[in-house]
């Protein structure tokens, strides 16, 4: 296929939810269950976050979760560095768009997959820039986990996601009855922690 049918093809493959897993949600051994929930509930691209951990920790914890990834033939996304992701053997990495910015054309790419937290457009552009499979786009409403961030809503949405070629995800304040509403304005589908608990 030709390189412009490139984001069109990635799209495709990839599902309408990009669920997160948070280290908000308790212990090490909860958001490890709370993985396997998302798993035998049939999400196949989950994200990862473990911030504040100790290295050692976060290490140990990582492992675990890309194991059972990858034996419920999940792709994890491991919110850490691409360096990092690689050493524990992720299939993918979530990285800031400050990390992004830091990373060189098409870095990592063909070697780890990888995901991109973005605020603007130029933030989705150069995610497609260092070879991103998508990014996630924030916030597009309200969110009690940063009741302080003024959300960009979804008229706002459609402009910095429309004609960059890159799949995105809509992240804040939404749950699964968004989708809809998400793909009507140019997005892959929608992100979250809690709309995804049980």
């Amino acid at each position: 296929f030709p390189a412009a049918n490139t984001p069109i093809i990635t799209a495709l493959q990839l599902p309408n939810c990009f669920p997160i897993v948070d280290s908000s949600m308790g212990t090490p051994e909860q958001m490890l269950e709370q993985l396997q929930c998302l798993i035998v509930r049939g999400f196949s691209v989950i994200q990862f976050r473990a911030k504040g951990l100790s290295e050692a920790v976060f290490n140990e914890l990582a492992i675990k979760a890309v194991k059972l990834g990858k034996t419920k033939n999940v792709r994890l996304y491991l919110n850490s560095s691409v360096q990092k992701a690689i050493e524990l053997g992720a299939a993918g990495v979530h990285i800031s768009s400050k990390q992004a910015a830091r990373l060189g054309e098409h870095e990592g790419e063909g070697i780890i997959s990888i995901a991109v937290s973005c605020h603007t457009k130029d933030d989705i552009i150069n995610a497609k820039r260092v070879g991103a499979d998508f990014s996630v786009l924030s916030p597009v409403c309200m969110t009690t986990s940063h009741p302080s961030a003024i959300p960009i809503g979804w008229k706002r949405f459609k402009e910095l996601v429309e004609g960059v070629g890159l799949p995105v995800y809509a992240l804040g304040g939404l749950n699964e009855a968004d989708i809809g509403i998400a793909k009507e304005h140019a997005g892959q589908g929608i992100s979250g922690i809690r709309s995804f608990v049980n």
